[in-house]
């Protein structure tokens, strides 16, 4: 039984109209394009934040300055959100280039579906890191002696939060898109 349904399947989408097939085609294409502009936006977004999040404060009577230069991890996350702003526009171009039904452009989506897994597992790797430190500067960690310094640098640590949550958000419209583009690479693979 289940060998006629998906016979009955297979035919269906060999006898598709193609206007059907294109329009399928082009809103996957517009839902690509979006998240993109999403991802980059976020990520723009976000190492600005992380850019402009400095304070100094005067504790004990003695002024203590917060930057992210001083956290390797801070860098990397506003380094990672950099790249993957770049990333997502140059990513924007190359599929304006590629015609959404054209089957001749497999590889390009290909290479897409790629380096888009690439900078979603980057972004992913910069946020765990980022979160990491920023739990430790929120709440310390009594066993090593590390105090916490959001008590003290509220707006250092506010703009850090915000600016890893816009990173989560790319991360997110990264997941969706390595989704998208493995859903249409599979959509382009020649029927057998």
């Amino acid at each position: 039984m289940n060998v006629i349904a998906e016979n009955k399947v297979q035919h269906h989408h060999q006898i598709m109209h193609p206007a059907v097939k294109h329009s399928r085609e082009a809103l996957l294409h517009r839902a690509q394009a979006s998240l993109r502009m999403v991802a980059a936006a976020t990520s723009l977004t976000a190492m600005c934040v992380m850019l402009t999040s400095d304070q100094t404060a005067v504790i004990y009577g003695i002024p203590v300055t917060a930057r992210y230069t001083y956290s390797s991890t801070f860098r990397f996350i506003a380094a990672v959100d950099g790249v993957t702003c770049a990333f997502c526009l140059l990513s924007l171009l190359i599929l304006f280039v590629l015609s959404p039904h054209a089957h001749s452009q497999r590889s390009g989506y290909f290479i897409l579906f790629l380096l888009d897994l690439m900078m979603m597992a980057l972004m992913l790797a910069g946020c765990g890191g980022a979160i990491a430190i920023g739990m430790v500067g929120m709440y310390g960690n009594s066993h090593t002696g590390w105090a916490a310094i959001c008590d003290h640098m509220g707006k250092f640590c506010h703009g850090v939060v915000i600016s890893i949550i816009l990173s989560i958000l790319s991360v997110h419209s990264l997941m969706m898109l390595t989704i998208l583009s493995s859903y249409h690479y599979s959509r382009q693979q020649p029927h057998l």
